[in-house]
């Protein structure tokens, strides 16, 4: 067997939905390590202070604005089930119109910025690459149940819609449907609280120095 054969078996046992699945179940796990980094690790530190806290907190705050947005037309993540009717519903306004992953997009976002506030600039090129890893074997699952639920329908979206890259030639298009905003921002605050004590570590990381 060639080197190439045992890359694509190799490749389609990953990509399998059954090995898929617990990945699914427990990305929220995978978030430790990266985060346990950015805490303890003070090795080559990037020392611009005005820099730090000036694009740190900007990106993170465009990454919670780009959930927020993706929230609204969702719901919240505990009402992913939402019907309409009898039938579920495929979201395809908002930012789903533009990009077909914009939770995942705003969460690489908002790492990046929890990354420079950490001061390991040298970081965030392995948390990007990881956390794009992660979440792309997330969405190939995800895929395969949107194209179980929706089928056809699901199908043609995703060959019109880009999986990473936003169409910002749409974004005209961008219906103001969905949720209301004061629910998209309930449904995100676990996630903003969580962020908010990031920040306050990496702050008295800062400031204890080590």
């Amino acid at each position: 067997m060639s080197y190439e054969d045992t890359w694509k078996d190799v490749s389609k046992a990953i990509l399998d939905r059954r090995n898929l699945e617990p990945i699914f179940k427990w990305r929220g796990y995978f978030y430790i390590p990266p985060l346990l980094v950015m805490t303890f690790c003070s090795w080559n530190g990037y020392e611009h202070d005005p820099i730090i806290w000036s694009v740190g907190p900007s990106l993170m705050a465009l990454g919670f604005l780009i959930r927020v947005w993706a929230t609204k037309h969702i719901g919240k993540r505990i009402r992913r089930k939402y019907r309409e009717g009898r039938r579920r519903r495929l979201i395809v306004t908002g930012p789903y119109r533009l990009v077909r992953n914009p939770l995942y997009i705003g969460n690489i976002v908002a790492m990046m910025g929890l990354c420079l506030l950490s001061e390991l600039v040298w970081f965030m090129p392995i948390a990007f690459a990881y956390f794009f890893l992660l979440y792309s074997l997330v969405i190939r699952y995800e895929e395969y149940r949107l194209s179980a639920s929706f089928g056809k329908e699901y199908e043609i979206y995703r060959q019109k819609v880009p999986r990473w890259i936003p169409r910002l030639s749409m974004i005209g298009e961008s219906k103001r449907v969905g949720f209301p905003w004061t629910r998209a921002l309930e449904g995100e605050l676990p996630g903003a609280a969580s962020s908010s004590l990031m920040i306050l570590i990496l702050l008295g990381k800062e400031i204890i120095g080590w």
